[in-house]
C-alpha cells in the first residue's frame, strides 16, 4: 500500500473515530500490521506448558523411530552413512525444510507427517544430546 493510500485510511479513520465510528485508529493499525506481518516459522513453541511438550517429545520419538532410526541410528548417532544429529545446530525452520524436502538419499516427508507431527519431531530431535 503507498503511503499516500496509507495517509488517506489513517485520516479516514480518524474522522470516524472522531464522529463516534466503530474502529479505533489501534485497531486499523493493529489489523494493518498483522496483515503485512511474514507468516510465522515453524519452531518448538517457548511457550508451550511442560505436559504438551513432553506429549510432543513422545510423539516425535514414536514418528523418528518409525522413520529415521533406520538410517540416522535409534540414538541419533547415525547410521549407514547419515549422519548424527545428536549435536545438530539447524535452526527449527532448517530442520523443517529438510525433513518436508529430503536432501541426497534423505527422502521428504512431506506426504507422510503433518506439520505438527514433524514439529514433534523436531522437538525429539532435541533432546538427542
Amino acid at each position: 500500500m503507498s503511503l499516500e493510500l496509507k495517509a488517506l485510511a489513517v485520516a479516514a479513520v480518524i474522522g470516524i473515530a472522531v464522529s463516534g465510528g466503530l474502529f479505533s485508529v489501534g485497531q486499523l493499525v493493529s489489523a494493518e500490521i498483522a496483515a503485512e506481518a511474514p507468516p510465522p516459522i515453524a519452531s518448538t513453541p517457548s511457550s508451550a506448558s511442560s505436559s504438551d511438550l513432553a506429549s510432543s517429545v513422545t510423539s516425535g520419538g514414536q514418528y523418528f523411530a518409525a522413520s529415521c532410526a533406520r538410517c540416522h541410528g535409534s540414538d541419533g548417532g547415525g547410521e549407514n552413512d547419515a549422519p548424527s544429529l545428536r549435536d545438530e545446530d539447524m535452526s527449527d525452520a532448517d530442520m523443517t525444510y529438510m525433513i518436508v524436502h529430503g536432501q541426497d538419499r534423505m527422502p521428504g516427508f512431506a506426504s507422510k507427517y503433518s506439520p505438527a507431527q514433524i514439529k514433534s519431531i523436531i522437538a525429539y530431535i532435541r533432546t538427542l544430546k
